[in-house]
């Protein structure tokens, strides 16, 4: 309330309390002038006494109550036979104030001795029957008989609660208008000028004038900015006019203002009419208050609003209890609920997932407390969310108090970002910073200065420099050798330029060098280092040894060589009989290119019924892992079948695993034929009357038919390695020496006659025909007798022995027979008889001649 309202009621009820005391005064003369006049009048008083508004009673000198009027038995709640009699301070005075009334009632009375016009006024709190206090105006004065002997008290009490509680209020709105921060000022209605009224503490901070130097002034003039001073001089018109004819309205504006300094600030102002007790209207009221700040902060407000909702990440405010406040729509594009979705519900139920409740429960609790007792605290942590269509997102949150005036949190802000990328590049760089460590190759970057920036753990054990060492050195000086390093570097160079673009990548191999000096092959691949511009920063270098590798390339290589150049058939299958490889020696062998063969199945080469044969060996192989030879039927692509000697054996992958199955062919057609004609020959020289005796060219024995066992009398086994001298006597040996001689010089056969000795010590006249063997084989091969699996064919044939080499020399062969002679040349047909018996057994690639030894 105003203070001209204030000022307004006080003055009425000044007015009605003075026109009391006039009648008052009146009543006391008239009781004093009129107390002898006659019952009438009397009577005429009482009832003026009895329908007073005002409670009259009066009391004797002992302080009794002698008379009560209705009014009193109102205001105070006794009767009138309840109070009559009793002392007045037992009816009304509160007891802690009776010592006090009392001193002060007797004191008046002894006043009113010497000062019958004595009046009493005093307004205080009086206790009604039900204990209840109420505020009275109370007026006391004397009352005297004709001889003016004191004949009591009159005390007249008005009640002035409501009266009382207006000065409380008014005097409460006073301090509030005083001490209020708004500047509160009244102005007249008076047009045109609005002269200020009034003008509170507030108002001289806020504008900067005194209350002495506004009140009386225009207020346009005052802090109205000059461009507005026309329009706010015409709007205080209207409003003075609508406060007289709609007293209940309020006017709310926000206008800029200018302070007495100059400056110029927002201000908010409320207007209100003051009215009298007949609603006209006294002035008008302005609550100003300065919201520049506000309006500062409204615009950053809105600043921080606009950001917030145009914010990539989720924005979200929820109550201390968990219920979600607001939701921007990073909130909605990272979670998939909307606002109207997601507002009034809890984080909890809405985007926490539900294994991870309680403990997320937990961790709000805890940093709540910390909210409420430490005002900087700020959480972050990352944490997977449950998006709307139950999806889990890694987010980075940061969780901050919002709090009122009083430092209460009011609400909780989070602020949470997907970070589902970032961890998963984080994962992937860590799984390739793991990769890069445990790998076995060694991995370095490079800056483009050749500056090392990294050195992985098998770069260390490759080099032998550890990672410290490494690090920040220049590069080829720790891997390459001083004589290749000018060329390895314009190379780095050129790769440097070729390396510029996004997934280029250069393999070569380069020879390296460690700590130690030892220099080693390496292959190198070389990669560009990007940053997120995509601008090359450096070059990464996977480093493998390769020495191993380059020997056991070279070994491939010669390996290869021999198997493109061997005239055998080698040729590898998978498990499942699949070609996989074939030489040339098969296309010649099989009439098949390796380009017709490659992916068929080996069998197809083998006739039908070789089948299970072939299937049989090759579980045998599989089973025990050995190598298998066997001797089959073949077919070649025109459908020939041929005899052919197969050796099988197993090959392996890393793991020792059989992988696949060689198997180098040989075509033994001829040799077969050999071996049929060798079997037939044999058979007529061992079946031969003629003794057939083989010698070395030392003069050894080297093979004794049946026959010479017949006619001399020892065994194969006591001849074979004897000299001649073993059955021939000694003054025959020179004959023999001759003959041998002759033939050595010569190359032609030799007879001669001559004395032999058996076993039981006999001798005997023999025809010999000593003549050479000597055969020529031109082919592009030569047989051996040097392969174990022909060795027990040819040992049941009376054959060489096992192991037994050809060697070059001239044989001679001797043949006799007891008791006669024959001619002295053996015939061609004998010849080839003995050389088809023992003759060749295995394939030397070497064209040449040479001559085969006979046992």
């Amino acid at each position: 309330m105003s203070q001209v309202g204030t000022d307004f009621h006080s003055d009425q009820f000044q007015s009605r309390i003075a026109a009391l005391e006039q009648l008052l005064s009146v009543l006391e003369r008239t009781v004093v002038e009129q107390s002898e006049r006659s019952g009438m009048a009397e009577a005429r008083l009482t009832a003026i006494v009895q329908n007073a508004d005002d409670a009259i009673i009066t009391i004797s000198p002992d302080l009794r109550v002698t008379s009560w009027n209705p009014a009193a038995e109102r205001l105070i709640g006794f009767t009138r036979e309840e109070a009559l009699g009793r002392r007045t301070i037992e009816l009304y005075v509160p007891p802690e104030a009776r010592e006090l009334v009392e001193k002060q009632i007797r004191e008046d009375f002894a006043t009113l001795e010497h000062d019958r016009s004595f009046v009493r006024r005093v307004e205080r709190e009086l206790r009604q029957k039900d204990g209840s206090l109420v505020d009275v105006s109370l007026v006391a004065t004397g009352m005297f008989n004709s001889e003016k002997s004191s004949l009591g008290m009159s005390i007249i009490m008005r009640d002035i609660s409501e009266r009382k509680q207006a000065e409380r209020e008014q005097a409460l709105l006073a301090s509030i208008v005083e001490s209020s921060d708004d500047a509160i000022f009244s102005v007249s209605p008076t047009k045109p000028l609005f002269p200020i009224m009034s003008w509170n503490k507030g108002a001289e901070r806020l504008f900067g004038f005194t209350a002495e130097e506004a009140v009386g002034r225009n207020v346009t003039e005052l802090f109205v900015a000059p461009e507005l001073r026309e329009h706010a001089s015409t709007l205080m018109k209207l409003d003075a006019a609508s406060f007289r004819e709609h007293p209940e309205q309020v006017r709310h504006l926000e206008v800029p203002a200018v302070r007495r300094d100059g400056t110029r600030i927002d201000i908010a102002i409320g207007v209100s009419g003051i009215y009298d007790g007949a609603g006209n209207l006294l002035a008008i009221s302005n609550i100003a208050r300065d919201i520049t700040e506000r309006r500062r902060a409204e615009r950053v407000q809105a600043l921080l609003a606009s950001i917030v909702e145009s914010s990539d990440d989720a924005i979200v405010s929820h109550s201390p209890e968990g219920r979600i406040l607001s939701w921007n729509k990073g909130a909605e594009k990272l979670l998939g609920f909307s606002a109207a979705e997601a507002v009034g519900q809890t984080n909890l139920d809405l985007f926490v997932p539900p294994e991870d409740r309680a403990s997320v429960q937990k961790i709000m609790q805890e940093d709540m407390e910390r909210f409420r007792t430490d005002s900087s605290f700020v959480q972050h942590l990352e944490w997977q969310l449950r998006t709307k269509d139950d999806r889990r997102v890694d987010a980075f949150l940061t969780a901050s108090a919002a709090r009122d005036i009083a430092g209460n949190v009011t609400a909780i802000s989070l602020i949470m970002r997907d970070v589902t990328e970032r961890k998963r590049a984080e994962r992937e760089m860590a799984l390739l910073a793991a990769i890069v460590q445990s790998a076995d190759a060694a991995i370095v970057s490079l800056s483009l200065d050749f500056e090392v920036q990294s050195w992985n753990a098998a770069a260390e054990r490759l080099f032998g420099y550890a990672a410290k060492e490494a690090i920040g050195r220049h590069g080829p000086e720790l891997f390459l050798p001083p004589s290749t390093r000018e060329r390895a570097l314009a190379e780095y160079l050129r790769d440097v330029e070729s390396l510029r673009q996004p997934g280029g990548a250069r393999y070569f191999e380069e020879t390296s060098q460690r700590k130690d000096g030892s220099t080693f092959d390496v292959s190198l691949i070389t990669s560009g280092i990007f940053d997120a511009d995509g601008q090359l920063t450096g070059v990464s270098m996977i480093a493998r040894d390769i020495t191993e590798i380059k020997h056991a390339e070279r070994e491939q290589q010669m390996l290869a060589a021999i198997v493109n150049a061997s005239e055998d058939a080698i040729v590898s299958t998978s498990l499942d009989n699949t070609i996989i490889s074939w030489n040339r020696g098969a296309e010649k062998l099989m009439g098949v290119s390796a380009k017709e063969a490659l992916g068929r199945n080996i069998l197809e080469f083998v006739p039908p019924e070789e089948h299970p044969r072939v299937g049989s060996r090759v579980g045998g192989l599989l089973q025990s892992g050995k190598p298998v030879n066997f001797r089959i039927h073949s077919k070649k692509k025109d459908g020939t079948v041929f005899d052919s000697w197969v050796n099988l054996f197993p090959t392996y992958d890393a793991q020792g695993n059989i992988a696949a199955i060689g198997a180098i062919g040989r075509d033994i057609t001829e040799m077969v034929r050999l071996e049929r004609e060798q079997a037939e020959l044999a058979t007529i020289v061992n079946a031969s009357k003629d003794a057939v005796i083989g010698f070395s060219t030392d003069l050894k024995i080297t093979s004794w038919n049946p026959a010479a066992e017949e006619t001399y009398g020892f065994t194969a086994e006591q001849a074979i390695g004897r000299g001649f001298d073993f059955f021939v006597p000694p003054e025959e040996l020179s004959i023999a020496l001759e003959a041998d001689r002759r033939l050595l010089e010569t190359g032609q056969s030799v007879s001669f006659e001559q004395r032999a000795r058996k076993r039981d010590g006999s001798s005997f006249i023999s025809l010999v025909n000593s003549f050479p063997y000597s055969r020529c084989i031109r082919r592009d091969y030569r047989w051996r007798w040097n392969r174990p699996r022909y060795q027990s064919t040819q040992a049941d044939r009376g054959g060489p022995a096992p192991g037994a080499r050809v060697h070059t020399g001239t044989d001679r062969i001797v043949g006799g027979r007891d008791g006669h002679s024959r001619s002295r040349h053996a015939d061609q047909r004998r010849q080839r008889a003995i050389v088809a018996a023992y003759g060749v057994a295995e394939k030397v690639p070497v064209r040449e001649c040479f001559r085969q030894p006979f046992h």
